[in-house]
């Protein structure tokens, strides 16, 4: 239908053009929504994983410094004896290393710990001219497992432990 009003001629609008324009939109839509849900539900999969590598380091770091705790307590007095035990085969080892491979430690797949530990020390000279030598052990703690995906971590821990100063 036109209506003429003097020279201009204003054309109404096809209804016909319009239609399933409607509808294709709310596809778009809901295929929007679709795609950010399933986006959602990968963060929430990554969250989880993550949430349970958390946990198996926070074990790890528990262990180790369980670990150190006997260290700076062990009351055997020399570096010797303090090697002897806390080293790779010693008797404060092999509790350590039983604990961490337990069944339901904590740990999954855990392997045996790998405990490095070398002497060092340094000197300083008293004020009566006395020489005082620092000794102390150095100690580098691994532990590692295996994730159920068949990655493997790593958490390494480092401290140095202190002697009686030995005066000459």
């Amino acid at each position: 239908m036109r209506q003429h009003l003097g020279y201009q001629s204003i054309k109404q609008p096809r209804r016909h053009t319009q239609r399933g324009v409607m509808l294709l939109e709310v596809l778009i839509s809901v295929l929007l929504f679709a795609l950010g849900l399933i986006a959602l539900i990968g963060v929430q999969a990554k969250s989880a994983t993550l949430t349970g590598d958390a946990q198996y380091r926070i074990e790890a770091v528990r262990y180790a410094n369980a670990y150190v705790a006997k260290m700076w307590t062990y009351q055997g007095g020399t570096y010797d004896a303090f090697e002897t035990a806390f080293k790779e085969d010693g008797s404060e080892y092999k509790k350590f290393k039983d604990s961490i491979m337990l069944q339901g430690s904590g740990i999954p797949n855990a392997q045996p710990p790998a405990v490095q530990i070398t002497a060092s020390s340094s000197s300083v000279t008293l004020a009566d001219g006395r020489t005082a030598v620092l000794p102390q052990a150095n100690v580098t703690i691994t532990i590692t497992w295996v994730d159920k995906d068949n990655h493997t971590h790593n958490y390494l821990h480092e401290t140095s432990i202190g002697f009686k100063p030995v005066v000459s």
